[in-house]
């Protein structure tokens, strides 16, 4: 009764047809058949010897990553997904403690270790909202390790399978899986092994009739933004002085390669400062840096007042810091401040600031006044005036005589 009841959980757990290489795949087994496993502790004298007979191609088909980016203008980082065999071979044991398989007469099963595959997405390659599938490139040591095992009996066979992204294990509480080999047997011989990948049970660590060829990850963490702007104050401030300042963001490191491109009012150049009169809107345009491997991309700007750069879609990486320096060789004689969201700063330049979640904004003043001389003009003005009055008493003193002359030489 026991043999039946498995039988009709293995009619479940064997459906579809998985990792074809040129190993033979069996129909569904019939719950009355009885080439359903035999129990390691069966009296039945062992087999002919059987081998599987599987390739990398046919390994790969049946396992692939899906990436997700669930946020409009997020994006993966550079991504390496590992799936490698975790521990010794299992022999599946049912809920009444039957076990299906003999571990002792599986020959070469330690040399199941190791990477079984591998599979990769560049930074930016995915973006949201997207979801991108790939399969595993499968390592050619464990096809030859595969291939070497020999079975003489029976039995369901399995190696739970670790997942690592950029050498750091999935947490604890991720769907648990496994690579499974299932033998037949028809009474008189075995059947070519059957490979396939299968969901774990969470309590009891065995293999369930779940397949599992598709393994996800998904990314839910909107982008950074920075914004830097630039206002000239004073009545000696030139409205029209293009300013030059560098932008640096550190913290990136898993996003290296990726180019990162800014918008706004602004304009970025290379190496070659251009400032005042040597700018050339028309040629000096935005252009995109590249994310070094040191997770470090630096921008040159050249703003003028009311002008900002914006970086909308900065990658959501957890150490983003950002440094912002106003270069004063492009001008003088201006007293320059600064506020990182709202906060007043003093000084041309914030260092290693942390982005904010939420979106960081750096403004740049540069005022240039040149006080009035209030004091010489009120210190002056009575005694130009006192002159005009004292020059205008003297012309009417003048013209008075001139006139009482005039009169006498008449009379």
């Amino acid at each position: 009764m026991r043999k039946k009841v498995f039988a009709m959980m293995l009619a479940v757990m064997m459906i579809g047809t998985t990792f074809m290489g040129a190993m033979t795949v069996m129909a569904d087994p019939d719950p009355a058949d009885p080439s359903t496993p035999t129990p390691a502790n069966s009296t039945t004298a062992p087999y002919s010897e059987v081998k599987p007979n599987v390739t990398a191609a046919g390994l790969a088909a049946g396992i692939t990553e899906e990436v997700d980016v669930n946020k409009a203008g997020a994006m993966t980082p550079n991504l390496e997904y590992t799936l490698k065999i975790k521990g010794a071979m299992q022999v599946y044991t049912d809920a009444n403690g039957v076990v299906y398989g003999d571990a002792a007469n599986v020959t070469n099963k330690d040399g199941i270790t190791g990477t079984l595959g591998t599979v990769k997405f560049d930074a930016g390659e995915v973006v949201g909202s997207t979801k991108t599938d790939k399969a595993y490139t499968v390592s050619d040591s464990i096809v030859t390790a595969i291939n070497a095992l020999v079975f003489d009996r029976p039995g369901i066979y399995f190696w739970e399978i670790e997942k690592t992204v950029n050498n750091v294990t999935y947490p604890n509480d991720q769907q648990r899986t496994a690579m499974v080999i299932r033998v037949d047997e028809d009474g008189s011989k075995l059947h070519a092994p059957v490979i396939s990948m299968h969901v774990l049970d969470a309590t009891t660590g065995m293999p369930t009739g779940d397949k599992h060829i598709k393994y996800k990850d998904k990314f839910i963490d909107a982008p950074g933004q920075l914004t830097v702007e630039n206002e000239v104050t004073g009545n000696q401030g030139s409205k029209d002085q293009y300013m030059k300042y560098t932008v640096t963001l550190t913290g990136l490191e898993e996003y290296a390669g990726h180019d990162l491109t800014p918008t706004g009012s602004n304009s970025v150049k290379g190496s070659t400062p251009k400032y005042g009169e040597e700018f050339d809107s028309s040629t000096d345009n935005l252009t995109s840096q590249k994310i070094g491997d040191d997770g470090k991309v630096t921008f040159e700007v050249w703003l003028k007042d009311g002008e900002m750069i914006e970086f909308p879609n900065i990658p959501p990486a957890a150490n983003v810091k950002f440094s912002v320096e106003e270069h004063n060789n492009t001008h003088t004689g201006y007293n320059v401040t600064n506020e990182v969201n709202d906060t007043p700063g003093t000084g041309d330049k914030v260092t290693d600031v942390p982005l904010d979640p939420n979106g960081s904004r750096v403004e740049f003043k540069n005022e240039k006044e040149t006080a009035p001389p209030t004091g010489i003009i009120m210190a002056v003005a009575p005694a130009t005036a006192f002159i005009a009055i004292g020059g205008i008493g003297a012309g009417i003193v003048f013209a008075g005589k001139r006139r009482r002359e005039d009169d006498e030489e008449e009379a």
